[in-house]
């Protein structure tokens, strides 16, 4: 299992958070993502210490980072 860090930005480039999960791989992660955008509901994602709900639709950028 690999640790990969999720970043959820929006389309005037704010972060809107983050979610940090361990994954086999990468395409597990591609896998999720893809998931998530087709769902158009909201999407739990953490920030600092705290958990947010946000729309998929708001999300305009995902940057993905494996963790070392």
């Amino acid at each position: 299992m690999k640790k990969y860090i999720i970043e959820f930005y929006s389309n005037n480039g704010y972060k809107l958070g983050e979610s940090i999960n361990e994954y086999k791989d990468f395409s597990e992660v591609e896998d999720y993502i893809g998931k998530l955008m087709k769902e158009g509901s909201s999407v739990k994602i953490t920030f600092e210490n705290s958990a947010e709900f946000i729309r998929v639709t708001e999300i305009a950028k995902v940057v993905i980072t494996e963790q070392k």
